[in-house]
């Protein structure tokens, strides 16, 4: 007695019966699978954001005591993004900063100035030449960024933070103080004379931040 052949099952012979194959499954792009947001993106815009945010006001203890609360600071941020583009706030995290770092350097013009110039016969040694370069630069952006920040024009008053009111203003009372204790001439000037040492102040411009 001869045993019947076996039917050898194919892969439609393996489906259960009453289901039909679906059809193939759509790949997952890349960008769900890396777990990257629909709509995010990680362009310039919210570094931009956050360049914004550094010139505005903050909340904390300094601006709740100079706008007297938190709606009033809002609205003050409000009118920074209003004003235009790359205007700083007199109260600002950056503007903060930037008068301290200016204070520092104005410190220590006061300091090695004087020194160099009274004890020190080579002065065109790097280490002298790096600081006066680096000194003249940041005063002169100083003089720059004085043109786009808002002036404080009394206590209690509303701060300027029209571009063509900061210029007006800036023009017409800080500008020229600044101009002329930024031109670097006068220092390299002061350095070569054969008499007593004068001594320039380029750090006065550090000043107009707290006028």
């Amino acid at each position: 007695m001869q045993a019947e052949p076996r039917p050898t099952m194919g892969a439609s012979d393996g489906a259960t019966p009453g289901l039909e194959a679906g059809p193939p499954a759509t790949p997952v792009p890349a960008t769900a699978t890396a777990g990257q947001l629909p709509g995010s993106s990680s362009g310039p815009e919210p570094k931009r954001r956050q360049l914004g945010t550094l010139l505005q006001p903050t909340v904390n203890k300094f601006s709740l005591r100079v706008f007297g609360s938190h709606k009033a600071v809002e609205i003050e941020q409000e009118r920074v993004k209003s004003a235009g583009a790359w205007i700083i706030h007199p109260y600002s995290d950056f503007r903060f900063y930037w008068d301290l770092i200016m204070l520092l350097l104005m410190v220590g013009n006061l300091i090695v100035l004087p020194v160099g110039i009274t004890f020190f016969k080579e002065e065109n040694s790097p280490p002298w030449i790096v600081f006066n370069v680096l000194s003249d630069t940041f005063f002169l952006l100083d003089l720059v960024l004085n043109f786009r920040t808002g002036i404080v024009v009394e206590e209690g008053a509303e701060i300027l933070l029209a571009p063509q009111a900061i210029r007006t203003r800036y023009l017409r009372t800080w500008f020229l103080v600044d101009l002329i204790s930024s031109i670097p001439g006068r220092r390299w000037a002061a350095t070569r004379t054969s008499g007593p040492p004068t001594l320039s102040l380029p750090a006065l411009s550090a000043s107009a931040g707290s006028r």
